[in-house]
């Protein structure tokens, strides 16, 4: 990759080249474990400030849908102020919104952790969750940014892979809190939106089970994606469709151990989806929107079905989408989620489903809706904008959580 950034520790790294990430020790050993760590100078670091922490770049072990240990990147930022609570400082995990797919969209890759811009590609990664990042730190609030699986590490990322996804956020909390020497037992958070509030989700689901010594104390889960099938007809035709190419590449990693994948393409896919699948793979999402935005599925299959009709008739396709289907176990720890009313992306229904689901299963759920009103529709600003405007409410969630408030249960009006 060509990039415009500054190489290596001086402020963003490729991952193609930089041994950092290219370079994948032989033995990984138990999920969490710190296999990497190396200084990156965030933005504010580069401008000569050590507020409100300082970044590291680390590589972990984590665990794959199918059993098989897995290298994953992220970024620790430990706070450089006090937390503002009482008690042992909390950790928070973000789980990254789309970023896409290509290595070089990986959040730890970046430019001062904030953006990688490659004008031969051409190719524009923003991590704008390093805005996040920042506005937990200054409240002394230690934050892990996993990359999640196949991003800045070997293979393709498993986007939107539930088991995949949560895997990674609960192991970047297990390596986190071992590369701050912090204690293992110490509070603990999560904070996601759109495919990281799915990823969230999926962590909280899965923590009693795969990570049951993490003191996870409460999850913020906003706009998640937890019924891909109802989220596939809302992205159709949509300014980030590109994200349905991130997920039938996904999909296609765990599928290929069951079917002829060239046949299955063949058979379904015109030229121009074939292109559609194989551009994707390597895109990052600024770059997703300006080649396929408001793009119809339709215009990809063979006989002009929509990939929603493609799934009917293929039953494989459709096993590996409802096996990410969210809901089915419950949280252990309380859980907030919160969708926009008007979000054109990722449907209110089936998120308004999702808490009803976990209060269903006994789970302490707060659930709220963003009113902003309706703007152009299909372009994704009803999405992008209630993320936005909820951060200060979802950083005071999980700081009232960390200092013993009493978490809001809504299950009674769902």
């Amino acid at each position: 990759m060509g990039s415009a950034a500054i190489p290596g520790a001086t402020g963003s790294a490729d991952p193609a080249t930089d041994p950092f990430y290219a370079e994948i020790p032989a033995e990984l050993g138990a999920p969490g474990t710190v296999l990497k760590a190396r200084p990156a100078p965030h933005l504010l670091q580069l401008a000569g400030l050590d507020w409100p922490g300082t970044a590291t770049r680390i590589m972990y072990a984590s665990t794959r849908q199918n059993g098989a240990r897995t290298p994953v990147t992220g970024v620790l930022i430990e706070p450089t102020v006090e937390w503002e609570g009482k008690g042992p400082r909390p950790t928070v995990v973000i789980a990254p919104g789309t970023m896409g797919q290509g290595d070089q969209c990986a959040p730890s890759t970046g430019y001062g952790l904030f953006a990688n811009i490659d004008a031969a590609g051409p190719s524009t990664a923003v991590n704008y969750e390093l805005l996040n990042a920042y506005a937990a730190a200054r409240r002394g609030i230690r934050v892990v940014i996993t990359d999640y699986i196949g991003m800045g590490t070997p293979g393709v990322h498993t986007y939107v892979n539930s088991d995949d996804e949560g895997h990674a956020v609960l192991d970047a909390a297990r390596a986190g809190l071992a590369a701050a020497g912090a204690d293992p037992a110490d509070p603990v958070g999560v904070l996601g939106y759109s495919q990281g509030g799915g990823a969230a989700a999926a962590a909280a689901e899965r923590a009693g089970s795969y990570a049951p010594e993490l003191n996870l104390t409460a999850t913020y889960a906003g706009a998640p994606p937890a019924d891909l099938r109802k989220v596939l007809a809302g992205i159709d035709g949509n300014m980030i469709v590109g994200t349905i190419g991130y997920a039938l590449n996904s999909w296609m990693v765990y599928l290929d151990e069951a079917v002829d994948l060239d046949e299955l393409i063949d058979r379904n896919l015109n030229e121009a989806g074939v292109r559609f699948l194989e551009t994707t793979r390597g895109q990052c999402a600024v770059d997703s929107v300006l080649m396929w935005g408001r793009t119809r599925t339709a215009e990809l299959t063979r006989d002009g079905s929509d990939f929603a009709a493609v799934l009917e008739r293929e039953p494989a396709i459709a096993e590996v989408i409802d096996r990410q289907k969210l809901g089915d176990r419950a949280p252990d720890a309380p859980i907030r989620i919160v969708t926009g009313v008007h979000d054109d992306a990722i449907p209110t229904g089936q998120v308004r489903q999702l808490a009803r689901d976990y209060c269903d299963l006994g789970a302490t759920v707060g659930y709220g809706e963003d009113d902003t009103p309706r703007m152009l529709p299909g372009s994704s600003l009803n999405h992008l904008v209630p993320m936005v405007r909820g951060l200060p409410a979802a950083l005071d969630y999980l700081v009232g959580a960390f200092t013993g408030e009493e978490p809001a249960n809504d299950c009674g009006s769902l």
